[in-house]
């Protein structure tokens, strides 16, 4: 399909993988993960849901943009479907612009293909400030509002380094440590593990609680061991919470990373049986013990302000990051690829963490 001197085409694994991941080394150098082609091999080939659905822009002889969508089970409105998440979009700088298209042409090709192809009925996405008006003014996904970054601070003087370096960080970071409450993780009859593989309780569990909210990811055993355990660049630290008959009650996914020099720690997934508050408090406080003990400078987490699980992290001294200190906005959109699909539209029905896109 040829489009202003550009064409497009159906991603191939085996014939396009190579000169795709060049024009992301173009981009973004080898800093990225996408750029590693064990990662790209997990995010595309790997995923339990399906692979991949991509077309590429093929100018002057060779790929210079690509459209993507990961197939993503769902719950919607307490049905299970096959729904998709936007991810990796990308365009070579001497190929944007308005005459050209690449990325919305892509997209609604990408689009039709999912669709009448694969069976998928949306696509959502967590978009940054340089896409969010072409998703939204262009494509037609509408924004259903924004998640709260909810964070705690460990190293005060590590943060306000970073805007005057002559401030005093040994004592401030002292100070932020005075302040930390004790964190008691001893509760009878429930019993926290670090695990390194999702086992068959947690079908079991999911299919037990798959009911907890009206939209959200499928937390299979499958999906759950693809996204945080087999991913072959990222690590995360997993704890399960199960009872005395070895039940699970609950699972946290945590991960350490680096942020503009920033020892951050991110808390990627939450889920609790029926959403109990005690199960939460626990899990929650295992992770911010978690991240004590690696002295990251600060943590937190994304959530929608009324998920149960909100009010239990501000409980815990999780405070709501002022949006002046915010990296960006975290406005989650939606499209519906099906018109029967009517019920994607309410921030009320949805719980959306970190782990659900590919920021984490």
């Amino acid at each position: 399909m040829k489009k202003n001197n550009w064409t497009a085409k159906l991603y191939a694994a085996l014939n396009d993988i190579d000169e795709y991941i060049g024009l992301i080394l173009s981009e973004y150098g080898n800093t990225v993960d996408t750029s590693k082609p064990e990662y790209i091999k997990w995010q595309y080939h790997d995923n339990p849901a399906g692979e991949v659905c991509m077309y590429l822009a093929v100018a002057d002889n060779k790929i210079v943009g690509n459209y993507s969508i990961l197939p993503i089970g769902l719950i919607i409105d307490g049905e299970e479907t096959l729904g998709s998440v936007s991810v990796n979009t990308l365009t070579h700088k001497d190929y944007r612009g308005v005459n050209k298209r690449i990325f919305t042409t892509l997209a609604e090709i990408t689009y039709n293909y999912a669709f009448k192809d694969r069976g998928i009925k949306n696509v959502y996405g967590v978009p940054n400030q340089n896409s969010y008006l072409g998703f939204t003014k262009i494509l037609g996904f509408k924004d259903i509002g924004c998640m709260d970054l909810l964070i705690k601070i460990n190293n005060l003087g590590n943060i306000l380094r970073l805007k005057n370096r002559f401030v005093p960080v040994r004592l401030f970071n002292l100070v932020s440590k005075i302040f930390r409450s004790n964190i008691k993780l001893k509760v009878d009859n429930l019993h926290i593990k670090t695990i390194d593989r999702f086992d068959d309780r947690f079908n079991e569990f999911w299919n037990e609680n798959k009911g907890l909210f009206s939209n959200f990811v499928a937390r299979t055993k499958e999906y759950l061991n693809w996204r945080y355990v087999d991913n072959p660049v990222r690590r995360y630290k997993i704890f399960s919470l199960c009872d005395n008959a070895r039940k699970i009650r609950g699972y946290i996914v945590c991960r350490q990373t680096e942020i503009k020099g920033i020892k951050t720690g991110l808390i990627g997934d939450l889920l609790v049986t029926q959403n109990d508050i005690d199960v939460t408090d626990l899990l929650i406080k295992q992770a911010q013990d978690y991240f004590y003990k690696q002295d990251v400078d600060i943590f937190g987490v994304l959530m929608f302000n009324h998920i149960p699980y909100y009010k239990v992290f501000l409980k815990n001294g999780f405070l709501k990051c002022p949006k002046m200190f915010e990296p960006q906005p975290f406005p989650m959109i939606i499209r519906s690829l099906d018109e029967k699909d009517n019920n994607l539209y309410d921030k009320e029905n949805w719980y959306l963490t970190m782990g659900d896109y590919d920021i984490f």
